[in-house]
């Protein structure tokens, strides 16, 4: 069954949303207020511990900029706030046919640590726990 979110995060410099990914899920950020630093990864494999990835977009949001990921393209992402206060319009849809494996141990959200891979070039990274993700610096 699909199902629509829709909300406004608010997110505070030096917050940060961790690395992880979903299965079956579309989602976006539209800045409206203040700004955040996201990175998207690409994943062109799913492992049974692991995902290879590269990483797709390294930028600050700004008002009026947006990002979308899906299991398709850019399923990874992670942001951090930068200024004061950062708003942001979220939205996800759930419930989407996937050719993601469905990794039953990890709850519906995929934590990982991509802070070694590169652009353009393929890197494999672990499934961590989400108290590991939380302890990154962005």
């Amino acid at each position: 069954m699909l199902r629509i979110r829709l909300d406004v995060l608010f997110l505070k410099e030096g917050k940060s949303i961790p690395p992880h990914a979903h299965r079956g899920v579309l989602s976006g950020f539209l800045m409206l207020e203040g700004s955040s630093d996201i990175r998207h990864y690409h994943v062109s494999c799913y492992n049974d511990k692991s995902v290879d990835v590269t990483l797709t977009v390294d930028k600050t949001l700004k008002p009026g900029d947006h990002t979308v990921n899906s299991d398709q393209k850019d399923n990874i992402h992670w942001l951090q706030g930068v200024k004061n206060e950062s708003v942001l319009y979220r939205f996800n849809i759930t419930g989407l046919p996937s050719v993601m494996p469905e990794y039953k141990d990890l709850a519906g959200r995929m934590y990982v640590d991509p802070r070694n891979a590169g652009k353009n070039s393929v890197t494999e990274i672990s499934f961590i726990t989400e108290a590991d993700a939380k302890n990154i610096v962005f």
